[in-house]
């Protein structure tokens, strides 16, 4: 049996589950304990009651956790969202109480995850992407990440200015009521940072781009869309402007070599590379996602990933 941990109505997960076997499936969606479904753990196995899998049935876990806003309109990640009638105050703690006895129900069986929830973990702090990519020969934008606001002045001088800021983290866009995005840092912003930094702050060389491209790695496939932000309204964060051109790019055997060592010493089955191509035509790393949004490019663009993605659970 093929577990997925998500929400049916994601297109995501929708996608991936069309190209499995419907009689080899079990969705757990987030909203399993609204549904009058059980989730018991017994030292014998994961009873979810009347699709209970045998712990050696279950051969692959696809994770696609639902990002929504908790009681307190912060967003969150779900695997498990808390029944309706849970105090709010305890919603999470019901919500990580249920979620570990999922997930660490399934780590006991022999099942291939996509990804791994520990190497997903790990994958998604950015200092070590931008390592590991370096040493991959990828090249990477200038950082610094510092709670001192003269070293902080001096990289954005440096750098004649040319400077964004973002968050260290991709989970700490979590727990906050607003999307955390690529912004450009100005002298006034400097001048705030003069009175006392709120703690630690990201400054980034600005990669001049004359494309975005969003690289979808599943297993040794490689699908390269280009995001051709600079027509659009968003040109430092193409997520906040996705009616701009979207077309298949081709990668040089060299980088695309490279992007695969970074997911495969990252542990990950599949991720999502973010680049910037130069006017010079030079790619240049920024981060990437261990649980990406595919949907636009399989349906702008063409690009068969969720295909890809059932072949790994499969």
């Amino acid at each position: 049996m093929i577990v997925i941990l998500g929400d049916p109505r994601s297109h995501e997960v929708a996608d991936v589950a069309a190209h499995l076997p419907a009689g080899r499936v079990l969705i757990v969606r987030p909203d399993w304990l609204d549904q009058g479904r059980t989730l018991t753990w017994s030292g014998t196995g994961l009873d979810l009651g009347s699709r209970t899998p045998a712990g050696d049935d279950v051969t692959a876990v696809y994770v696609r956790p639902t990002v929504s806003h908790d009681p307190r309109g912060l967003y969150c990640d779900y695997l498990i969202r808390p029944s309706g009638t849970t105090d709010p105050g305890y919603h999470h703690l019901v919500r990580t109480e249920a979620e570990s006895t999922l997930v660490g129900a399934l780590l006991g069986t022999a099942a291939r995850w996509v990804n791994h929830p520990g190497a997903e973990t790990i994958a998604e702090h950015k200092l070590r992407q931008l390592t590991v990519a370096r040493e991959a020969g990828l090249r990477t934008p200038a950082t610094l990440i510092s709670d001192d606001p003269e070293r902080l002045a001096g990289f954005w001088h440096a750098h004649g200015g040319e400077v964004v800021t973002k968050a260290v983290s991709s989970l700490s866009r979590r727990h906050v009521k607003e999307t955390i995005v690529t912004r450009r840092v100005t002298a006034g912003h400097l001048a705030v940072l003069e009175r006392g930094t709120p703690g630690v702050v990201l400054f980034q060389e600005l990669v001049p781009a004359a494309l975005d491209l969003r690289v979808t790695l599943v297993g040794p496939e490689t699908f390269s869309c280009a995001i051709h932000s600079q027509e659009g309204d968003s040109p430092l964060d193409w997520r906040l402007d996705q009616s701009v051109p979207m077309t298949p790019h081709p990668l040089d055997p060299r980088t695309e070599s490279a992007l695969h060592q970074v997911r495969e010493r990252l542990g990950l089955e599949y991720g999502a590379a973010d680049l910037r191509l130069t006017p010079d035509g030079v790619p240049v790393f920024l981060e990437i996602n261990p649980c990406p949004e595919f949907s636009f490019a399989e349906h702008r663009v063409g690009m068969p990933i969720a295909r890809a993605v059932a072949a790994l659970l499969q």
